[in-house]
C-alpha cells in the first residue's frame, strides 16, 4: 500500500502536473476558441502552468531560449511599437499585448519541454491526444450518428464550436502524429485513435486540412522511397498511400458527397490562386483581400500600417486571410522578417542536419512545412497553436539552445528575504522552520537535521536540541565576565566601567576620555569612543537604543540570547601601542582545540586566517573574507590555547575569543554558534572537515 502511494505521489510530481496543465490548456483553447466568455478562464490554467515553471526556473537558476524565440520576442515588441504609427492605436496596442504574451507563453513552454527528458516525445503525444479528445468532443456535441449523416451528405460540420478551418488543421495534425506513432513506433492503439481526428477533419470540409494531408503523404512517400531501411515495411506503406489516393479519386468519380465537396473546394481554391477556370466565392474574396493588402504594402513597405490595422483597408473590415500579406501590410518588411525568420532558421536546421534525417524529422517537416504553406490561406501569427507547433520544430532539430544564468536574480531575492528576516518580518515562524529556510537561502541547499554532517549543519542542530540555562549566562557580555573570571582569573578580564539599563542613566562626566560602549545581549551594538569631547552623543544614543529594542535571538534563533537581559556595558578602551587589535578565536570541541582563527585588518577589510592547533596555515576562509598566510602569531599563543581549553571543558563545542594587548592576554567573548551557523567556508569542503570535529550527542 505504501509503495502504491509512493508511485502515485511520484506520478503527481510538479513536472507531471505541468504536463497535464499544458494539455488541459491546449484542449481548452481548441474548444473555446470563439467563446470569449470561457476563453478567459482557460488563462487560469496557463497561469498555474507558468507559476510552476517559474518555480523551476528559480530552483535551477537558469532560463533557456533559442534564436527563433529571440526573434519572436522582438517581433512582439515591434508590434507594440507599431501602435505609434498605426491607423488605429487601440487595435495595434491590443494586438501588441497579445503578441507579447504569446512570446512569453512560447518562452515558458520551451523552458519546460526543453529541460524535460523526452520533451519532444511528450509534446507530440500531447498534440495527438488533445486532437483526439477534441475530435471526440465534436462528435459528442453533434451526436455521432447525426455527425456521420451530415458527413455523408457533404455538409461542413463544426461552425457552432469554432472556426472550421482551425478545427480541420488542428485535428489533421493530430491525425498525422497518430499515424506516425502507429507506423513508425508500432504503437497499435494509435491506429484506433487516428480514426477520430480523421472523421472530424473530413467533416470540417477544410481545404487546408486536405492540403495538409496531401503534402504530408507526399513527404512520407518520398521518405519511404529513399530513406526507409526495411524494404518490406517501405513497400507496404507506399502501397497503402497509393491505394488511399486511388480510393479518394474513385470516390470523387462516383460523386460521393463528403469527397466531392472537399475536392471541389480544393479545385476552386487552386483555380482562384492561379487565375484559371472557375473559383468559388470564398476564394475570390480572399484573392481580393490579398490584392488590397499588397496595394497598401507598396505605399508603406518598411513599417506597415500598424499591427492588426490591415483590416482597416479592407471593405469588410476583416483580416486579410493570408498571413504573408497580413504581416507585410500591418508591420511591413521589417515585422515580416522578424516573424518569418523563425521558419527560415528551422528550415536551415533541416538542411544542416539532413544527414541525420529520421522519423522525428519527418513528422516535424510535415508540421512546419504545412504551417508555412497554409499561411497563404490563413492568418496564424497570433494563434497559440502556431507557437505550440513551433516548439515541435525547436525540440526536434535541437535548434541551438541558449541560456541565461539567473543566479544573480535568485541571489538578489535571497538577499532581500534575508534582509527582511534581519528586520524581524519572520519572527512569527517556528525555530525549526525559520532555521531551515534561512539555511537554504544562505547555502542554496536543504538543511539536513536528520543526519547533519557539516559544521554549519551541526550548529543548527545544537541550536534546536542542546540548549541549557548556563549558556545564557555565558553569552551575556556582562555575566560572562564573572563566569570566566571564576575559571581563569580576573586578570584576563577587561575592566568594566559601568552597567546600565538605559542610555539616559549613563553619567558621561564620570567616564574617562576614551571607552567602549556596547549592549550585553547582541552583536553589533557597539560604540567605540576614543575622545569623549568629539563624541556624537545623538548618534551613539540612537544606535544603542535601537540595539536595546532588539532580541538578538530572532536573528539566527540562537536560544541562549533569547533570555539575556538587554543592558549597556561600558568597558575600558584597550588597544595596542601600534593601533592594531587582532581577534583570536579558538574553536574547541569537548575541551580540545580543533582549529583557531585570527581576525586581522579589522579597521579596513577584515581577513580571516585559519590554523590547525599546531599553528599550521589552513587554506580556507569564511564569509567571503580574504586570508593572510603571513599574519603574525600572538606571543601568548600557548597561554591562549590553555585558557581556551580550560573554559571549554565538558562543552560539546565552544568558541573562545581572546585579545593580546601590549603583551597581555584578555578575554573577548564566548560563542556557541560561530556566525550563527551561517558562515560559508571557501572551499566548501572545509565545512564538512570542520564538521567531523564536532561530535553531536546521541539522540
Amino acid at each position: 500500500m505504501i509503495n502504491n502511494l509512493k508511485k502515485k505521489i511520484k506520478f503527481l510530481n510538479i513536472n507531471n502536473i505541468q504536463l497535464y496543465l499544458f494539455g488541459l490548456y491546449f484542449l481548452s483553447i481548441c474548444i473555446f476558441e470563439d467563446n470569449s466568455s470561457m476563453i478567459k478562464y482557460t488563462e487560469i490554467v496557463l497561469l498555474l502552468f507558468g507559476i510552476l515553471e517559474l518555480i523551476s526556473v528559480i530552483k535551477t537558476r537558469k532560463i533557456s531560449f533559442n534564436l527563433p524565440i529571440v526573434f519572436i520576442v522582438l517581433f512582439a515588441l515591434f508590434c507594440i511599437l507599431s501602435s505609434s504609427w498605426a491607423f488605429n492605436y487601440v487595435l495595434a496596442i491590443e494586438k501588441g499585448k497579445t503578441m507579447f504574451l504569446l512570446s512569453i507563453f512560447l518562452l515558458v513552454s520551451y523552458n519546460y519541454f526543453n529541460r524535460r527528458d523526452n520533451g519532444l516525445e511528450k509534446l507530440l503525444k500531447i498534440i495527438a491526444i488533445v486532437g483526439v479528445l477534441f475530435s471526440i468532443f465534436i462528435l459528442m456535441y453533434y451526436n455521432p450518428i447525426d455527425y456521420v449523416n451530415r458527413l455523408f451528405l457533404g455538409e461542413r460540420i463544426g461552425f457552432e464550436i469554432a472556426n472550421v478551418n482551425s478545427i480541420g488543421v488542428m485535428v489533421t495534425i493530430s491525425f498525422i502524429i497518430c499515424v506516425f506513432y502507429a507506423v513508425f513506433k508500432s504503437d497499435k492503439k494509435y491506429y484506433f485513435l487516428s480514426l477520430f481526428p480523421l472523421i472530424v477533419g473530413i467533416g470540417s470540409g477544410s481545404r487546408k486540412s486536405i492540403l495538409f494531408v496531401m503534402i504530408s503523404l507526399f513527404i512520407m512517400l518520398i521518405y519511404f522511397v529513399f530513406k526507409a531501411n526495411n524494404k518490406k515495411k517501405r513497400n507496404i506503406i507506399v502501397f497503402s498511400i497509393c491505394t488511399l489516393i486511388v480510393l479518394m479519386f474513385l470516390l470523387y468519380i462516383l460523386k460521393v458527397p463528403f469527397i466531392t465537396t472537399q475536392v471541389d473546394r480544393l479545385i476552386g481554391m487552386v483555380n482562384g490562386v492561379l487565375g484559371i477556370g472557375e473559383a468559388d466565392h470564398s476564394t475570390m474574396l480572399r484573392v481580393s483581400y490579398i490584392k488590397a493588402g499588397l496595394n497598401q504594402f507598396v505605399k508603406t513597405p518598411l513599417f506597415g500600417v500598424g499591427i492588426d490595422n490591415a483590416r482597416l483597408i479592407n471593405v469588410n473590415l476583416t483580416y486579410l486571410h493570408n498571413n504573408f500579406v497580413e504581416l507585410l501590410t500591418s508591420v511591413g518588411i521589417i515585422g515580416f522578417l522578424l516573424y518569418y525568420v523563425t521558419y527560415f532558421i528551422v528550415f536551415y536546421y533541416f538542411i544542416k542536419k539532413r544527414k541525420q534525417f529520421n522519423e522525428y524529422y519527418l513528422i516535424c517537416l510535415c508540421i512546419i512545412l504545412n504551417m508555412f504553406i497554409l499561411d497563404y490561406g490563413t492568418v496564424s501569427y497570433y494563434s497559440k497553436t502556431t507557437y505550440i507547433y513551433f516548439l515541435v520544430g525547436f525540440l526536434t532539430l535541437n535548434v541551438r539552445n541558449c541560456g541565461i544564468n539567473l543566479s544573480f536574480i535568485s541571489d538578489f531575492i535571497n538577499r532581500a528575504i534575508l534582509k527582511l528576516m534581519d528586520l524581524g518580518f519572520f519572527n512569527f515562524m517556528s525555530d525549526e522552520k525559520y532555521i531551515r529556510w534561512r539555511y537554504s537561502l544562505t547555502f542554496n541547499k536543504k538543511l539536513n537535521l536528520e543526519n547533519p554532517k557539516t559544521f554549519n549543519e551541526k550548529l543548527q542542530w545544537l541550536k534546536l536540541y542542546n540548549y541549557n540555562e548556563k549558556q545564557t549566562e555565558m553569552v551575556d557580555k556582562y555575566l560572562a565576565k564573572k563566569y570566566v573570571a571564576k575559571i581563569i582569573g580576573k586578570e584576563y578580564i577587561i575592566p568594566t566601567l559601568g552597567v546600565y539599563d538605559t542610555f539616559d542613566e549613563i553619567d558621561f562626566d564620570k567616564l574617562p576620555n576614551s571607552f567602549v560602549m556596547k549592549c550585553t545581549h547582541d552583536s553589533g551594538g557597539l560604540v567605540i569612543v576614543k575622545d569623549k569631547k568629539t563624541m556624537n552623543m545623538a548618534k551613539a544614543k540612537k544606535k544603542i537604543n535601537k540595539s536595546l529594542k532588539k532580541n538578538y535571538y530572532y536573528l539566527g534563533r540562537e536560544m541562549p540570547y533569547k533570555y539575556v537581559k538587554p543592558r549597556i556595558i561600558i568597558e575600558k578602551f584597550m588597544n595596542n601601542s601600534n593601533g592594531e587589535l587582532n581577534d583570536y578565536k579558538f574553536f574547541c570541541f569537548n575541551g580540545k582545540i580543533g582549529y583557531f582563527l585570527i581576525c586581522s585588518n579589522r579597521s579596513t577589510s577584515v581577513k580571516f586566517t585559519f590554523f590547525d592547533p599546531n599553528g599550521k596555515f589552513l587554506n580556507v576562509t569564511q564569509c567571503g573574507a580574504n586570508n593572510d598566510p603571513k599574519v603574525k602569531m600572538p606571543e601568548k599563543l600557548n597561554e591562549m590555547k590553555k585558557l581556551a581549553e580550560k573554559l571549554s571543558q565538558n562543552m560539546i563545542h565552544l568558541r573562545v575569543d581572546f585579545y593580546e594587548i601590549n603583551g597581555k592576554v584578555y578575554f573577548g567573548e564566548l560563542t556557541f554558534f560561530d556566525s550563527s551557523g551561517f558562515g560559508e567556508f571557501t572551499p566548501n569542503k572545509w565545512d564538512e572537515k570542520f564538521g567531523k570535529l564536532l561530535v553531536l550527542p546521541k539522540q
